[in-house]
């Protein structure tokens, strides 16, 4: 590129100045490209994290005209202007997973979160079992949520179940694995439970016909069978009485041991330092 000053040629000084200047504003607009990128980077965050709010909101992520027809986006099952669908579409796919366990739509981001919070903690399992809120144990099922789960004195959930009578709930714990004789530390069985607490002749019938032993004692020496018997609960020790039992090993947790007979009783004995403590 040539240059004149006054109708004749530059200097090599002159040239050499004016070389300078060049590379001052081409730095200079480098500088501003660079930040012109950067402001885009961030416009475009922005623009992201609003249409994926959008999508989880159920509004629209495009702005239409009113009279537009609307076609349901198979992903997240909003509604959506027809003419915008497959942008729409593209941009939920990318952003939105449903929950095979209850089928909402989730943002991937947060998909463990939600798995988390459906299975709930141990506190939530309880009340649901308390309140005999079966379908909200299944959700936590199906969540992925593990009922062989139990409390810092050994109590399994078919104890607190069977503690509140709720039949249709231990049925679904026993189906999922629960064990019918299982013992907490004082060696308490839940129809231990049953027959000292709640007296419930129905569940006490439903665990026998489920397996359970009424012969088996607790830490104190005493059997389902002969606390039935001490706290008069008289339908419990008839049907004991009438109740076919097969042979049960010797039980291997919390100390205790098997009741010679299944009439055997601890009448005249005692109170222990150190009762069985029921749920």
């Amino acid at each position: 590129m040539q240059s004149y000053h006054n109708g004749s040629r530059n200097t090599p000084q002159e040239l050499l100045l004016e070389n300078e200047q060049l590379k001052a504003k081409l730095l200079e607009a480098t500088t501003i490209i660079d930040a012109l990128r950067k402001e885009n980077a961030a416009l475009t965050k922005r623009l992201n994290s609003f249409l994926n709010t959008q999508v989880i909101q159920g509004d629209s992520t495009f702005v239409t005209n009113s009279g537009d027809l609307a076609a349901q986006c198979d992903n997240c099952g909003q509604e959506i202007p027809r003419q915008n669908i497959q942008i729409h579409t593209a941009q939920c796919i990318r952003r939105i997973k449903r929950c095979q366990a209850c089928n909402k739509a989730i943002n991937i981001s947060e998909i463990d979160a939600h798995m988390k919070e459906q299975i709930g903690e141990f506190k939530d399992i309880i009340a649901d079992i308390e309140s005999n809120n079966i379908e909200s144990l299944s959700q936590r099922e199906a969540h992925g949520a593990k009922f062989d789960i139990k409390d810092d004195n050994q109590n399994s959930l078919l104890h607190v179940a069977s503690r509140c009578g709720n039949r249709e709930i231990a049925h679904f714990l026993i189906s999922r694995g629960a064990g019918v004789n299982s013992q907490n530390i004082f060696g308490e069985t839940p129809l231990h439970l049953v027959c000292g607490k709640n007296k419930d002749i129905g569940m006490v019938q439903f665990l026998l016909t489920q397996g359970a032993d009424s012969g088996i004692v607790n830490t104190i020496g005493e059997s389902p069978q002969s606390i039935a018997q001490r706290s008069g609960f008289h339908e419990a020790s008839i049907c004991f009485s009438q109740h076919t039992h097969a042979p049960i090993r010797p039980r291997t947790s919390a100390g205790g041991i098997r009741a010679k007979t299944h009439s055997s009783s601890r009448r005249g004995s005692g109170p222990s330092n150190n009762p069985p403590f029921n749920l």
